[in-house]
């Protein structure tokens, strides 16, 4: 099984070296923040325990039509949600090769 991190990696791993640390894929996969109303399949969507950078906890997969793909916890079946039904503090996207 995967934790969120890992996931995120693993899915960018064929076009991006990200690090397996959902903060520092927050810095480091991309430099385009896109706002929720503007993701794309592919972007990485974060949640945050304290709405800042340091208090980011989860990341996901955004694919489109308003869904994630994510990993809720280490080891976890990997799952299929509307991105709106994570509930731990919607913090912000990346865009990966940006």
């Amino acid at each position: 099984g995967f934790d969120c991190s890992g996931l995120t990696l693993y899915a960018w791993a064929p076009y991006e070296r990200l690090d397996h640390y959902s903060v520092t894929q927050y810095y480091e996969a991309g430099s385009v923040h896109p706002s929720i109303g503007s993701l794309l399949p592919g972007d990485l969507v974060f949640w945050s325990s304290n709405g800042s950078v340091s208090g980011i906890h989860h990341v996901a997969l955004y694919i489109g039509g308003g869904e994630v793909i994510q990993a809720p916890q280490s080891g976890s079946v990997i799952q299929k949600t509307p991105l709106g039904s994570v509930s731990w503090g919607y913090y912000g996207a990346t865009r990966p090769l940006t």
